[in-house]
């Protein structure tokens, strides 16, 4: 009887060099090894065939570097001093070798000092142009003002025991930096951990204000008291509405309306914040406005008193 030829699964017996009539050799077991990498191409110039390294090929794909100016030609210490007489702050941002001789925190005092006591030294020099553009810069953080401070006043006491007739450290020919302004703001609780409230406070103290134009800057000061009513902060309230003065100047009626509606409507009408805002507020200001006062028609027969008081304010002013 013929047998069925069955499939049988499993592993494969290899070949021997009987069964094939042919001299085979035994492939070891594993991933066949790769096939080795083609030779890089040669690139023929004129007659001579060179290869390029990984260097040359990265260097020819780098754009070529400008040359230098004649100033930027000059040695470092040189550089820096024009720096210093030139009394332009912009110029280390005039180009990266520029910026690597110039930007720096010692450089930066030095321009601070040398400015202030220039600007100091002409008779009948009431204002600061340079000296009060600084503060806006962004090296000028608290740090930088506590060393820069103690740098002026010991220069000054330097050149008064010298003879010169110098005056003290005018404080007012710098102005707050109008980054201080605008907040985020934390709670009173944890609010001496937060460097921005000490550098604007350290300022306020000696008398410091903010640039008495631009709308940007009552713009950051408009957000931040606007930060300062949401977490009911007292203190940092106080000193951005000491600035009332600029709010006379300031033709920003919209914002200041919403403010004043973001106090009372949305953060509960606190009477110590609400009353000198509506103090300090623009001439334009409309006193009869819908919002403010269906506000105070929904609250004042709720027993708590804010509706009848700021009816009474609206209605006196």
């Amino acid at each position: 009887m013929d047998l069925t030829p069955v499939h049988i699964r499993g592993k494969k017996r290899p070949r021997t060099n009987a069964d094939s009539g042919q001299n085979t050799i035994k492939r070891s077991r594993g991933r066949p090894p790769k096939a080795p990498k083609a030779e890089p191409a040669l690139k023929l110039s004129g007659t001579s065939s060179t290869v390029l390294s990984a260097s040359e090929k990265l260097q020819k794909r780098r754009k070529p570097r400008r040359p230098l100016s004649r100033l930027e030609q000059l040695p470092n210490e040189i550089i820096q001093t024009i720096f210093l007489e030139s009394q332009n702050v912009d110029l280390p941002g005039c180009s990266p070798h520029l910026t690597r001789v110039l930007n720096s925190e010692h450089m930066y005092l030095e321009f601070c000092v040398q400015t202030y006591l220039k600007e100091d030294d002409e008779d009948g020099q009431f204002w600061f142009p340079i000296s009060r553009g600084l503060p806006q810069r962004r090296f000028f953080t608290f740090q930088f003002w506590g060393k820069l401070e103690n740098r002026l006043v010991s220069t000054i006491e330097l050149l008064r025991a010298n003879g010169d007739d110098i005056e003290a450290l005018k404080y007012w020919a710098y102005e707050i930096p109008v980054k201080l302004l605008s907040g985020p703001w934390k709670t009173n609780e944890s609010l001496d951990e937060d460097q921005n409230f000490k550098f604007l406070s350290d300022l306020h103290r000696k008398k410091l204000w903010p640039p008495l134009e631009g709308k940007g800057v009552m713009q950051a000061m408009i957000q931040g008291i606007r930060n300062a009513v949401m977490c009911n902060n007292q203190r940092v309230f106080n000193i951005l509405i000491s600035f009332g003065l600029h709010f006379d100047l300031y033709e920003g009626t919209k914002d200041f309306t919403e403010l004043i509606r973001y106090a009372v409507i949305e953060c509960g009408c606190n009477e110590d914040m609400v009353g000198p805002l509506l103090r300090h507020s623009p001439v334009t200001f409309d006193y009869m406005d819908p919002e403010l006062w269906a506000w105070v028609e929904r609250n004042k027969d709720t027993g708590n008193g804010k509706g009848e008081w700021l009816m009474e304010i609206l209605r006196l002013t």
